[in-house]
């Protein structure tokens, strides 16, 4: 079936159903519109993320991963490592902060430029712990390419890994600072390529899931020691992810922390 038709259904659902959203077809791209606002998706199976609204649909990852736990954000900044489409990037032009997103896949990428918007910065590369080119292993359709081997991945790509710290060397900004993390089982390897800017970060949230590698490991002892180790401590803990908000304690982030939301 090709895509038109499954558009065709796709709406003729949501109409019945009584959905939000509807989508259309922009070559190999999808976007995603509601009453009052629309993004771009690289792969049609996730348009239902937005029945109830996208923004609904948005608030959700960004309540997945604490960051509603951070107020006062005003000048502030998130970095997004594994920015997929940049629904974070929508949610921060939501909140009216920067953003920076990092995302290797290149069909993803495209539609995180366009969901980020021209006044922030993105980058088709991944974070790592040393400039270098990496292989990464294509598994797109559920969002889970690697730089590990990964069940079920039968294509791969080369692609330039960076440090963070080599990429940003200081923050212009008077607000929160707020790095994500979700690298599918490299998380410690991110952290680590960023380990000379996190004293000028105040917030870290990390995805720690069984991701890594053909075991699907965790990764949660290695980022909880490498954090511990560098002046952070937990904040907040989510197992239905497995998600971690850490604090900076050498910085003064009590002012941002919603403590009664904790």
């Amino acid at each position: 079936m090709n895509s038109r038709i499954k558009i065709f259904f796709v709406n003729l659902k949501c109409l019945l159903v009584f959905k939000k959203h509807r989508v259309s077809s922009l070559g190999n791209i999808f976007k995603v519109i509601d009453k009052y606002d629309h993004i771009y998706l690289a792969r049609l199976n996730r348009h239902n993320r937005y029945k109830k609204g996208i923004f609904y649909g948005v608030n959700i990852l960004a309540e997945q991963y604490s960051l509603d736990k951070i107020t006062n954000l005003e000048n502030g900044i998130l970095i997004d490592c594994g920015a997929n489409i940049g629904e974070l990037g929508f949610w921060a032009k939501k909140k009216n902060i920067n953003y920076i997103g990092f995302e290797p896949e290149s069909n993803e990428f495209k539609c995180l430029s366009l969901n980020a918007g021209e006044n922030n910065r993105v980058e088709n590369v991944a974070l790592w712990n040393k400039n270098e080119k990496l292989k990464i292993n294509s598994l797109p359709c559920s969002g889970d390419s690697s730089i590990f081997d990964v069940p079920e991945s039968t294509t791969s790509f080369e692609i330039d890994g960076r440090r963070l710290d080599k990429l940003i060397d200081s923050f212009d900004t008077d607000g929160p600072r707020i790095f994500k993390v979700e690298a599918e089982g490299a998380e410690p390897e991110v952290l680590e390529g960023a380990k000379y800017i996190l004293k000028d970060i105040d917030f870290i949230t990390v995805d720690c899931g069984p991701e890594r590698g053909i075991n699907q490991e965790y990764t949660f002892i290695a980022v909880n020691n490498f954090m511990l180790e560098n002046n952070f401590s937990l904040v907040v803990a989510k197992f239905e992810r497995v998600t971690m908000l850490y604090k900076n304690n050498l910085r003064d982030t009590e002012k941002y922390l919603n403590i009664d939301n904790c």
